[in-house]
């Protein structure tokens, strides 16, 4: 059992993740150039999820976990930051 698990479970927390997506940041410092350039950023925070809920729909897969994380973070960006998580499978 993990530190953290510990924690919650003797304290009888329950743990959440917070989804953030951060978009137009890669327009402030980009790679070739020297300076900071002023642009506009956005921070999107998705609504928290239940950790214990994830970890048994996934049936403890730690993959499953991540790409659940993934699809909450991209649901709350706009469609060009989604990545591999653009197009969510049922």
């Amino acid at each position: 059992m993990s530190r953290a698990q510990k924690c919650t479970r003797t304290s009888g927390l329950s743990t959440e993740i917070l989804p953030v997506g951060i978009a137009g940041s890669e327009a402030l410092f980009p790679i070739d150039e020297d300076s900071l350039n002023p642009v506009r950023i956005e921070v999107r925070i998705g609504p928290a999820i239940q950790a214990d809920a994830l970890r048994q729909r996934s049936h403890a897969n730690r993959q499953l976990i991540m790409d659940g994380i993934g699809q909450a973070v991209a649901a709350i960006l706009p469609p060009k930051y989604r990545g591999v998580y653009g197009n969510p499978t049922p």
